[in-house]
């Protein structure tokens, strides 16, 4: 006998609100990796600032290297 409607292959809810649930946590773990590493980029680069303050701050007041003082 043919059957005249469609087969239709349907995921079980549970299956696919798994697979969601586990992409939506790895997309958390890579978010706090970002943040991680992105916290240590702004640190490196407030570090990377106040130096470069410092040399400009010697260089106006006549401390550069070379000069007593």
């Amino acid at each position: 006998m043919i059957s005249s409607s469609p087969t239709v292959r349907r995921w079980p809810v549970a299956s696919v609100m798994g697979s969601l649930e586990e992409r939506e946590a790895a997309a958390r773990v890579r978010m706090e990796e970002l943040q991680a590493e992105a916290d240590r980029i702004l640190s490196e680069l407030a570090a990377a600032e106040a130096v470069l303050a410092r040399r400009e701050f010697a260089r106006v007041e006549g401390r550069g290297p070379g000069h007593p003082g």
